[in-house]
């Protein structure tokens, strides 16, 4: 029997359609559970799900987190920039998702500088590299640092933003808190 293959998300000709039961929903009401993969699409039925769905809101201060992914694009402005998703690697928020921007445009050179030393790559903040090939290499996915984060509004919602990015604590070194690594109380 040949197999049927699938592209673009659309079951290719002979193969049927699976309804997936995916268990049951989690606290924003969103059906949870495993996926049919293979030879088939999925089908996820939506009908009983409320609308929404935001994540958890990634508490205030200091985190450790390691880079997922980092992907070179235009901002809104229409200067070149990292998007850079982190994961925070521990405590209760561990595996929760945040992002920052690294904008490369005159003015922010210096800013971008900072960045690699304190991620740790010395050797792009002293030379010269292609943003995008960097982006492109993955060579900065699992990279370690401390991020410090606040909350903002954006569009009626407060949203986790990413104030400042930190050289890592060694490998089992207390991360400390927000308060004491800027000398607060």
């Amino acid at each position: 029997m040949a197999q049927a293959t699938q592209q673009r998300g659309k079951p290719a000709a002979g193969a049927q359609a699976k309804e997936v039961d995916l268990g049951s929903a989690d606290d924003t009401g969103a059906n949870i559970g495993e996926s049919a993969v293979g030879d088939v699409a999925d089908m996820v039925d939506l009908s009983q799900t409320e609308e929404g769905g935001n994540f958890p809101l990634v508490p205030k201060g200091m985190h450790v987190c390691v880079i997922d992914d980092v992907s070179f694009g235009d901002s809104k402005a229409g200067n070149p920039m990292w998007t850079v998703q982190w994961s925070i690697e521990e405590g209760e928020n561990a595996n929760q998702k945040l992002w920052s921007w690294v904008v490369f445009k005159a003015d922010q050179m210096g800013r971008v500088k900072r960045f690699l030393n304190r991620i740790g790559r010395t050797d792009l903040a002293n030379g010269k590299f292609s943003p995008a090939q960097v982006a492109d290499s993955g060579e900065l996915v699992g990279v370690r640092a401390k991020l410090r984060v606040d909350h903002r509004d954006y569009e009626g919602e407060k949203r986790a933003n990413v104030r400042d990015v930190l050289q890592a604590p060694a490998p089992g070194q207390d991360s400390g808190d927000f308060l004491s690594s800027v000398g607060g109380r």
